[in-house]
């Protein structure tokens, strides 16, 4: 009896290990690392369903492999420096729901590189000879935010490319969502204004 428990704890503990293997496996293949940092690519877009009674509708993505995919769950890695590039093609602005939205916070420096153009692109290394440091936008002039409830807070310009840096130190289940009134489809729908954000463990 003493060695069938045995043996069955035995399964039970490669069992465990096994479908941990994976897991982690899986985690990984979700994020792309590079030398130095991870890259986050953002891309706020306007969404194919159209417009509502108050213009048309954006929603954040996520840039992978050319391809923009839902930003649903956001994964990044712990401990290692994240460069966070936004895209944004949204030309409106949008009333912050409170003052904290108008300030960088959770960044390296606190303040992050800007430009007034979405011609810079992603894969462009923004610099301060093309951008300017920000550590602030007045709440008339912000289009969204990027926020996540681990501390983080992008405020992000019109039709602008936005860097950040950034690290995140606590492993676990958080989120992420727009600090601005974007309206009711986008802020109801999970992956366009809001959505899961992740620290995967190292």
């Amino acid at each position: 009896m003493k060695e069938k428990i045995q043996s069955a704890l035995i399964v039970a503990f490669i069992i465990v290990v096994f479908f941990s293997s994976i897991g982690f496996v899986f985690a990984q293949n979700n994020i792309q690392q590079n030398s130095g940092y991870y890259q986050l690519n953002l891309v706020i877009e306007k969404q194919p369903s159209g417009s509502n009674a108050s213009g048309e509708i954006y929603s954040f993505y996520v840039l992978s492999n050319g391809m923009l995919e839902s930003s649903n769950i956001i994964k990044v890695p712990f401990g290692k420096e994240v460069r966070i590039s936004i895209v944004n093609f949204d030309p409106g602005t949008s009333l912050p729901f409170g003052s904290s939205a108008e300030n960088a916070s959770g960044v390296v420096g606190g303040s992050i590189l800007a430009t007034g153009s979405v011609a810079a692109g992603i894969s462009q290394q923004l610099s301060s000879k093309s951008a300017q440091s920000i550590s602030e936008i007045p709440a008339r002039d912000i289009s969204h935010t990027f926020t996540t409830s681990t501390g983080l807070n992008i405020p992000v310009l019109p039709l602008s490319t936005e860097v950040a840096y950034t690290y995140f130190n606590t492993v676990g289940n958080y989120t992420w969502g727009c600090m601005c009134d974007c309206g009711a489809p986008s802020m109801d729908s999970t992956g366009s204004m809001t959505g899961q954000f992740v620290v995967l463990a190292p």
